[in-house]
């Protein structure tokens, strides 16, 4: 809970003083270092584990992974990898497959990339290719983004995000004719692009705010609080 909120000093003093640690609790603290972008110190806890003789299970390279792909860490994310298969013999599960196959797209590996989802065991999901078509597109990729785009259109074609994210990349190669054919072909497959949203905790009430929508019960309240607001920082900065 504690890593949820993003407070990690809370959550590492929890953990330092439970008397009995066991894989859970390592296990829960190695993700919530890795999902605050506290990579470095996920590997050292993984290493710490082991001098407590505990043999690490998927969930604890699941939170490796995801440490090294939200850390820049291609190098230890790549070796945890290999050790999860040849060392300890946990063999990967499609998020393991799609959390490392994002640590090389990130880093710009896209050809073993491929390679690894093309090795995977079973089919590879939408996770996957997402991951992968993620990376083309950020390292300006689009001779491979097309053929990663196309595979995930087959196994998740009603998904927004893969249309818009290749239509971006394809405005900003000034590539309008190609932008044109891919908006229609939204259209004639129905598929919307999903507005974005928001939530805020309040009091244990959970708040809902949609871009673009005055549907909120309470959004006459909300927009006088933000006029009051805003005329109170013009007073502030006039």
């Amino acid at each position: 809970m504690y890593c949820k909120c993003g407070s990690l000093d809370n959550a590492k003093e929890v953990f330092r003083k439970l008397t009995t640690k066991d894989v859970i609790s390592f296990n829960a603290m190695i993700m919530g270092l890795a999902v605050n972008g506290e990579g470095e110190d996920a590997i050292h806890l993984f290493e710490k584990m082991q001098d407590f003789a505990l043999y690490p299970n998927a969930g604890t390279f699941l939170g490796l992974l995801w440490a090294c792909s939200h850390s820049g860490l291609s190098n230890k994310g790549r070796k945890i990898f290999n050790d999860m298969i040849s060392v300890f013999r946990v063999p990967p599960r499609m998020e393991h497959y799609a959390c490392y196959i994002d640590i090389l797209s990130r880093d710009g590996q896209l050809e073993e990339a491929a390679r690894v989802a093309a090795s995977m065991p079973f089919k590879p999901n939408n996770f996957v290719w997402g991951a992968l078509l993620g990376g083309c597109l950020l390292h300006s990729r689009l001779d491979l983004a097309q053929d990663v785009y196309n595979r995930l259109v087959e196994v998740d074609p009603n998904s927004s995000a893969c249309y818009v994210m290749l239509a971006n990349a394809l405005a900003g190669d000034r590539r309008w004719d190609d932008v044109s054919v891919l908006r229609w072909f939204m259209r004639e497959k129905g598929v919307k692009k999903q507005p974005g949203s928001s939530w805020v905790n309040i009091n244990g009430i959970v708040h809902e705010f949609v871009l673009g929508s005055a549907a909120h019960p309470q959004m006459a309240n909300i927009y006088h609080t933000l006029h009051g607001l805003a005329s109170e920082m013009r007073f502030l900065t006039s």
